[in-house]
């Protein structure tokens, strides 16, 4: 039978705990910002999980303040990344929190005991993340630094005691208000967003909340349902009776317009679930679809007694002229970078959103700084940028019937500076080494001279950044593609895991160069000038 005082009694004996193991005590993302409560935090969420055939299986039942609707995450993906992934560091095995509100991101996960480490890894790839702010102490939850400095420096550390090791924890990072702050906590601990139905009879309480709206995941073996806008005041809100059946009906928009809510809605059994369609300036609603039956150009559709899963589409057509456009050009921070002015340029990734929505995205090649978006309707957008190295920035654009010229100077991410990045290869024995260390001649540019002659042959290469593989990520490639030495300013990649080296063939035995431009992506290798006696200093060409 479960005993759900006992269980009440051991998550308040685990949160004593965690508090212990933390270097100060954070409230969850329930409360204000700063943990000091501006309002009492007297409200509480109370509901019944029912089940079919009478039994009540525990369920987790997670939830999120909506502290700022209108906020728009800069990130589609956090994962926890660290030592206790198995295998370390590997981020597909790392959790993959969900955004439960605006810029609320929170899931369940267990730590080992002893000394951690992690980052939260953003959007699947390595920097910018958010990690450890120098000015926080290290523990369990504290306020977060974006971007982390790079390398280990950046690394979240705490020590987790035996009473919380193995213990299913809840994780939550909270973007707005600024600061972004994270916090490990015990589930259905005081304060956590986090707790679990009783066995007994379904019941759920979420105490210790703040007046505002809420948005509800609950999670049971059979699925998840969500529950957004729940309106909480100073006392008790009800949610009744609550089917775990659920189904999704799929939203979608083409360009010209909007749908909400939009992509995948779950539906409790039997609810009502409403969509609007809005049409954008210059552009009319074409038609909407319902399970693949048209119904007109509509501007509301609701589905009634959902028993089912449904699709529903709106298309759009516009009214007028599409003319306008935005066009520029990317600098990239000449005051610490002066040396980037032609090709090969940095790759820079860019997403022209509006309304929330990407409508349109391209990544620049190596060999353009220029960028543009055509055939856009006048309206107001957002052009959204990311590129290694750089700050992940945007800006409002406000585009009329003419095309806009936009210039873009990317702030260099100093954060992001490597401490130190090895040459390392077949030819060297992997060494991770003195003798392997990389000169950084410029930010971002490594050099390495062996001092001695390389035979010919075909090797795997690797730039192992901070003296650990894979930790951070490398710069590496697809082994399968077979680079003819000599070269200069050839691609590569970002990586981490195996089957990430480059692939190098060295034709003749000679003294060779390598280069790594972290900025641009790129690596040469070519013959060193045939000196006597001390070798002199060299340069790459461009």
């Amino acid at each position: 039978m479960y005993d759900f005082r006992s269980r009440r009694l051991a998550a308040l004996a685990l949160a004593a705990a965690l508090a212990a193991g933390c270097s100060r005590n954070v409230d969850g993302p329930l409360l204000t910002p700063t943990g000091e409560r501006a309002v009492p935090a007297t409200g509480v969420i109370t509901g019944q999980l029912t089940f079919s055939g009478g039994a009540h299986p525990q369920a987790l039942v997670l939830f999120a303040r909506v502290s700022n609707p209108t906020f728009h995450s800069l990130n589609t993906a956090i994962h926890v990344v660290g030592s206790f992934n198995t295998p370390a560091w590997t981020p597909t095995a790392a959790p993959n929190l969900v955004q439960l509100a605006p810029g609320a991101w929170i899931d369940t996960l267990s730590l080992p005991l002893g000394a951690i480490q992690w980052k939260f890894r953003t959007n699947d790839d390595w920097d910018p993340d958010y990690g450890h702010d120098p000015a926080q102490p290290d523990g369990l939850a504290a306020a977060l630094a974006y971007p982390a400095p790079g390398g280990d420096a950046g690394n979240l550390k705490a020590n987790v005691p035996a009473s919380l090791a193995a213990q299913p924890l809840v994780c939550s990072v909270i973007e707005t208000p600024a600061p972004t702050r994270f916090a490990f906590q015990v589930i259905g601990a005081p304060g956590a967003p986090a707790v679990y139905s009783s066995t007994v009879d379904g019941r759920f309480t979420v105490t210790r909340l703040v007046p505002g709206t809420y948005n509800v995941l609950v999670r049971t073996v059979d699925g998840e349902r969500r529950i957004d806008g729940v309106h909480v005041g100073s006392g008790t809100t009800d949610l009744g009776a609550i089917g775990t059946a659920s189904y999704t009906i799929t939203a979608s928009a083409g360009t010209g317009g909007t749908i909400t809510p939009s992509g995948s809605v779950n539906v409790a059994q039997g609810a009502n679930q409403a969509f609007t369609i809005t049409a954008d300036a210059s552009y009319a609603v074409q038609n909407v679809t319902v399970d693949g039956t048209s119904k007109g150009p509509i501007t509301s559709y609701t589905f009634t007694n959902v028993t089912a899963n449904h699709t529903i589409a709106a298309s759009f057509t516009a009214t007028g002229p599409l003319t306008g456009g935005i066009a520029g050009t990317f600098t990239f921070d000449p005051s610490i970078t002066p040396d980037i002015t032609g090709p090969p340029w940095p790759p820079v990734a860019l997403e022209l959103l509006r309304s929330g929505a990407v409508v349109d995205q391209v990544t620049t090649p190596k060999s353009s700084n220029a960028f543009s978006f055509a055939g856009l309707a006048a309206g107001s957008y957002r052009l959204r940028w990311r590129a290694h190295q750089y700050v992940t920035d945007s800006l409002d654009v406000t585009v009329a019937t003419t095309v806009v010229a936009q210039d873009v100077t990317l702030a260099f991410d100093v954060a992001a500076i490597t401490s130190n990045i090895y040459c390392s290869g077949a030819f060297n024995g992997f060494s991770i080494a003195d003798s392997t260390q990389m000169t950084q001649t410029a930010v971002g540019v490594w050099t390495y001279d062996p001092g001695h002659p390389v035979a010919a042959g075909t090797y795997a290469l690797r730039f192992v950044t901070d003296g650990f593989v894979d930790n951070p990520s490398d710069y590496g490639g697809n082994p399968a593609a077979t680079i003819t030495v000599p070269v200069t300013d050839a691609d590569c990649a970002v990586v981490a895991g195996a089957s990430t080296n480059l692939t190098i063939q060295i034709p003749t035995t000679d003294h060779y160069l390598f280069q790594l431009d972290e900025r641009r992506l790129t690596f040469s290798v070519v013959p060193a000038p045939v000196t006597t006696g001390a070798l002199p200093s060299r340069s790459f060409p461009r």
